[in-house]
């Protein structure tokens, strides 16, 4: 078994909540990064789009299990 972390993105746009799992990475460290960058082209996004009430947030879901090869992210 290994210990791996599970970027989970939640993005509040208006009345909507769009929340899903993006990606899978072996330390908490990377995780953290790719999940700052999401947020910050998730908050882009939402600007482009003309959205004026929005918000975009993630977590490193610590998670135990195996895989296949290495995780790539």
């Amino acid at each position: 078994m290994k210990t791996g972390f599970l970027l989970v993105l939640t993005i509040f746009s208006g009345p909507q909540k769009d929340e899903g799992t993006v990606a899978a990475f072996e330390t908490r460290d990377r995780c953290e990064r790719v999940g700052q960058m999401a947020v910050e082209q998730a908050l882009k996004e939402l600007r482009e789009r003309g959205i004026r009430t929005g918000s975009a947030w993630f977590r490193c879901q610590e998670v135990r299990g195996g895989s296949i090869g290495d995780l790539t992210n």
